[in-house]
C-alpha cells in the first residue's frame, strides 16, 4: 500500500504569515506611499528583493519600470486597493506569502521594501552607479525640470475638465477619463496608467486645502502633484519640485 505523501512544512507559522499580511497591506494602503499602490497594481504581489537589489539600485529600477507599464492587474485587485478593502487584501497577501513559502527573513525584507527610506536607499545606490567625479552632489539636470514642468502643464487641461465632470456627474473616474480621451488622449492615458494615485490625489485633504475655491487653481495643484508620480515623488514633493523648476527656468543661475 503506497504511503501518503507528506506535505512539506511551511517555513513560518500561520500567525507569522497573518502578521506579515496585515503589516504589508497596512503599508500598501498608507496614503503617504502612493507609488506602492501603483507598484502592487502593476506587479501584483512583488518579488522579495535581496539586500543587493536594494543597495545596487535594482529595486528602484524595478519599481519605476513597473509603475510605467500600461497594463493593470486583475480588476478585483484594482477595486480592493481603491476601496482600501483589507478584508480581501489581507487574506490575499497571506495566501501569496504561503504559496511562495516565504521565510521569516524574506517577509522582513518584503516589509522593509515598502518603506520610503528603503526606496531612497535604493535610489542612492542607483545614482552611485553613475557617479563619475568626487565633490558635492550635483543638482538635478535642467532637462529633468523641464520634463516635470511639461508634464504638469500637459496634464492640467485634462484635469481641469475631469474636476468639472466630477462635480456634475455620478460617473466613475475611469468612465470620465475614457470620455475625455477624445480631446486629451495622451494626458488621459497617463492618468489612467496612474489611476490609483490619481484617486488618492483627488481625495488628499492637504491638497484640497491648497485650492478649495478656484477650480483653475485646484487643477494646477492636482497636475503639479501628479507630475512627479513616475519619479516616485510624494505629492507635496512633486509640487515643490515643479515650483523650483519654474524658479530655475525664470531665474537661471
Amino acid at each position: 500500500m503506497p504511503r501518503k505523501k507528506q506535505q512539506r512544512r511551511l517555513p513560518a507559522t500561520q500567525a507569522e504569515y497573518q502578521q506579515f499580511a496585515e503589516q504589508f497591506i497596512d503599508a500598501v494602503l498608507d496614503p503617504v506611499r502612493p507609488w506602492l499602490v501603483e507598484y502592487l497594481l502593476k506587479r501584483e504581489f512583488p518579488p522579495v528583493p535581496s539586500e543587493d537589489d536594494i543597495a545596487s539600485g535594482r529595486l528602484a529600477i524595478k519599481i519605476h519600470e513597473a509603475i510605467s507599464l500600461d497594463k493593470l492587474g486583475p480588476w478585483w485587485l484594482f477595486e480592493a486597493l481603491r476601496q482600501g478593502n483589507r478584508k480581501e487584501l489581507v487574506p490575499w497577501a497571506k495566501r501569496e506569502a504561503m504559496d511562495r513559502r516565504l521565510t521569516k527573513d524574506e517577509m522582513t525584507r518584503q516589509l522593509d521594501s515598502t518603506k520610503s527610506e528603503t526606496l531612497k536607499r535604493s535610489l542612492k545606490g542607483f545614482r552611485a552607479t553613475f557617479r563619475f567625479r568626487r565633490g558635492p552632489k550635483p543638482q538635478i539636470h535642467r532637462d529633468d525640470y523641464v520634463i516635470l514642468l511639461a508634464t504638469a502643464e500637459f496634464l492640467r487641461p485634462a484635469i481641469s475638465k475631469l474636476l468639472a465632470e466630477r462635480d456634475s456627474t455620478t460617473r466613475t473616474l475611469r468612465e470620465i477619463l475614457t470620455y475625455l480621451q477624445k480631446d486629451h488622449p495622451e494626458a488621459c492615458k497617463f492618468l489612467m496608467r496612474h489611476e490609483m494615485t490619481l484617486e488618492t490625489c483627488l481625495a488628499d485633504p492637504k491638497l484640497l486645502r491648497r485650492a478649495r475655491r478656484r477650480p483653475a487653481a485646484r487643477a494646477r495643484v492636482i497636475a503639479n502633484a501628479m507630475a512627479g508620480c513616475e519619479y516616485g515623488l510624494a505629492f507635496s514633493t512633486s509640487i515643490e519640485r515643479v515650483r523650483e523648476a519654474k524658479l530655475r527656468l525664470k531665474y537661471p543661475s
